[in-house]
């Protein structure tokens, strides 16, 4: 089965962890060193084969193995295996998904010239295996890189690259048989060829007496790695040294895991037709760096939901940029809320704007804007049923808990938003008493004190009828809230009427309830005093 699943061409795997190279560098560092005895386990039990039967096959039985103890499963279903001829001091190629267009998932290709030279034992199978397995776990934990970043330790055998790899080779002093010898630096891999072949280096074209290299260029420079998305191991490095890998160990490594970004998990859900969480294991999701994620708690699993939605959308908006980009972890918790407020967040990110039903239904009932808080239409009023089409994509108590929870992850961008709708709602038939208390802070119960916005409009909205604050009502709405022949004798009575008069027992709990809502009846009361002489009593 092991075998199967790592030459199967067909497996897609684009996804990632979305992990920082600092972090994924400081998590397998922790990992082999609490792991310790179950990697020299696990190199000695593959050194128990008989050198003499090594084939191409002795990988594909290897790989499970050394996935499990020394990259803690990481590897699983994410990587294809296969074997192609390279120069014999190359221990392969690593390529990250679809770089190879028939490979939808990371592709470590071994060099097959040293084992069909009989030149190679078990050993070097395990040196050339690790090292590549090494690129591919960093690739699975931080995806790939954009072709216009410079090259970092995913695919160069640079510090973090190294930090790894001499951990595993410091744990191996305690094999059985020893060390397992591990080359960092490409130019002693060089050499040990040169050397096994007893072929010495060609000679200078140039006179000895008259060197041009006065300065040794290890440590000052390098040339540039070509970035196409594969590993290039013969890529010099000397300018890295072991005192740089060990300092990084004394001075990142405890910064770096503070991320936690093995809190994640291996899963991340899709939020589908609006109502529907679809289900994935990160690496066949699409890449990290094209989303964020949001954490919503529905209920149905023991931690959070992570949600994905649009990266480049989101980073769009400036009041999430900092929430969003600290520790690079891309995430954002959602407050407490209902199925339809998250679908709002989600839609306003994903598609720059939100209705308080879905989209798909929404499109059905163009939207038919009003100006000033709603005219209040209750239950038995008989314009209800010419205004449903008017209103069907409307809800003044959706928008006021989107806007509570923008207010909650100071996400500015969508409180206007939300606040805006609520202006341009010409009529709401919802029930005045879930409204108010939705506001107040009394359902859902909150200890929050009230956006000043939200008092504004609910006075408004209070202090409203139909002849107040109408101008830019669309003509068909405007016609019915002012049609006499259907309701003449409640032509320019106020919301808050309506509601005391409805509602009489429900309105004296809420101001028992509410010192901010009493405060606001007061101040719309007023407010309908002074206005009371053009408006005909109708308080």
């Amino acid at each position: 089965k092991g075998i199967t699943c790592l030459t199967d061409r067909s497996i897609e795997a684009p996804g990632d962890l979305g992990w920082t190279l600092e972090y994924a560098t400081a998590w397998l560092y922790r990992y082999l060193v609490s792991s310790a005895t179950e990697v020299t386990d696990a190199i000695d039990t593959l050194r128990d084969l008989d050198d003499a039967c090594l084939s191409p096959d002795f990988a594909y039985m290897f790989f499970d193995l050394l996935d499990d103890r020394i990259f803690a499963g990481k590897l699983r279903s994410a990587v294809h295996l296969r074997w192609r001829s390279m120069p014999s001091c190359l221990p392969g190629i690593t390529s990250a998904p679809k770089v190879i267009p028939e490979v939808p998932r990371i592709c470590i290709e071994l060099n097959r010239t040293p084992f069909e030279d009989d030149a190679a034992d078990i050993d070097d199978l395990l040196c050339a295996m690790i090292h590549h397995m090494i690129h591919a776990f960093l690739l699975v934990c931080c995806g790939a890189q954009p072709k216009d970043e410079k090259p970092d330790d995913r695919l160069m055998d640079g510090i973090h690259f190294g930090v790894i790899m001499m951990t595993i080779r410091e744990i191996t002093v305690n094999c059985v048989d020893g060390v397992l010898d591990l080359i960092f630096h490409a130019s002693n891999r060089r050499m040990i060829q040169n050397d096994m072949f007893l072929t010495s280096p060609p000679l200078p074209m140039y006179p000895l007496d008259g060197m041009l290299l006065c300065v040794d260029p290890r440590g000052h420079g390098h040339t540039a790695m070509l970035h196409d998305g594969r590993t290039h191991c013969n890529h010099d490095n000397r300018h890295i040294s072991r005192h740089q890998i060990q300092n990084w160990q004394v001075t990142e490594y405890s910064k770096a895991l503070e991320a936690d970004m093995a809190a994640r998990g291996d899963k991340i859900w899709h939020f589908t037709d609006g109502e529907t969480f679809e289900e994935f294991l990160r690496i066949h999701a699409p890449p990290s760096a094209t989303y964020i994620e949001l954490l919503y708690e529905d209920g149905t699993t023991a931690d959070p939901k992570r949600i994905m939605a649009k990266r480049d959308k989101a980073l769009k908006f400036k009041s999430l940029k900092e929430p969003l980009t600290t520790f690079l972890k891309f995430e954002l918790a959602i407050p407490t809320c209902d199925i339809k407020t998250f679908r709002c967040i989600y839609d306003f990110i994903n598609k720059d704007g939100y209705l308080a039903t879905p989209m798909d239904q929404a499109a059905q009932y163009p939207i038919t804007h009003g100006q000033g808080p709603p005219v209040l239409m209750l239950a038995r009023d008989p314009r209800l049923k010419q205004l449903a089409l008017i209103n069907k994509d409307e809800s003044a108590i959706t928008h006021v808990k989107v806007f509570r929870a923008a207010e909650s992850m100071k996400f500015e961008e969508l409180m206007t938003r939300a606040i805006q709708q609520l202006y341009l709602l010409p009529v709401t038939g919802e029930d005045p008493i879930a409204l108010l208390k939705a506001i107040y802070n009394i359902e859902p119960p909150s200890q929050s004190p009230l956006h000043s916005e939200l008092h504004r409009w609910t006075r408004r909205f209070l202090y409203r009828c139909p002849g107040r604050l109408r101008t830019g009502t669309s003509s068909i709405a405007d016609s019915l809230l002012h049609d006499r022949t259907l309701l003449p004798s409640n032509s320019a009575v106020s919301n808050m009427r309506k509601i005391k008069t409805r509602y009489p027992q429900q309105f004296r709990e809420l101001l028992e309830q509410s010192g901010a809502f009493r405060e606001d009846v007061e101040l719309a009361s007023a407010m309908m005093l002074r206005a009371q002489g053009g408006h005909g009593g109708g308080i």
